[in-house]
């Protein structure tokens, strides 16, 4: 299932053939962060390095296998029962967990 992602005033599609574009348009911090953790996923290693919340603590880097984080995605969805065509927010930063 792709999805499409709202930035720079447009809808792209969430392919890796987007990024060049999203990088030119991505100008609040926000935005940035996303589309560097969209490369990141979409790069050839396993896992993805994000941060703790700090709630213990300073936020620590911890490395995710992107396997489990696909699982989490696709069971989070099937709780949800989102479909095709559902709009979703992002109502926290990327880089933490």
């Amino acid at each position: 299932m792709k999805g499409r992602i709202h930035i720079g005033n447009a809808w792209w599609e969430l392919e890796p053939e987007s990024l060049s574009g999203l990088r030119e348009v991505a100008a609040d911090p926000w935005e940035v962060a996303l589309v560097n953790a969209l490369a990141a996923w979409w790069d050839d290693t396993d896992a993805m390095e994000l941060m703790t919340s700090g709630s213990t603590g300073p936020p620590k880097p911890v490395s995710h296998p992107k396997a489990r984080m696909e699982a989490s995605a696709i069971r989070t969805i099937e709780a949800l029962k989102l479909r095709p065509g559902t709009s979703a927010s992002l109502v926290m930063p990327v880089q933490f967990v």
